[in-house]
């Protein structure tokens, strides 16, 4: 799923994830029947080949970076994190079920 997001969002091809689509690694499925899952397993690092450091990609770090920045701040300001994080995994969890 986390590759698939990471397709999606990815700009008309030239991002890395798009030309190399097992690169960041490879889901393996554990388990059969009702209590089989499918579990994400990283690739080695370094990875080959190795990462192109473009402008688009050094952009969209950016963004990144700055989100996460938001994200930490706002977590400052909670009264209660650990709630706030249970209400945000549990509606990503109904929205993807």
């Amino acid at each position: 799923m986390a590759l698939s997001l990471l397709i999606d969002y990815s700009r008309k091809g030239d991002f890395l994830a798009m030309r190399h689509p097992h690169r960041a690694g490879r889901f393996v499925t554990q388990l059969s029947g009702q209590a089989g899952y499918r579990a994400f397993v990283p690739a080695e690092l370094p990875p080959q080949p190795s990462v192109e450091w473009s402008h688009e990609l050094q952009d969209l770090l950016e963004i990144a970076n700055r989100g996460v920045g938001r994200l930490d701040g706002a977590s400052l300001v909670l009264p209660n994190q650990a709630l706030f994080l249970y209400s945000h995994i549990r509606k990503e969890a109904v929205l993807s079920s």
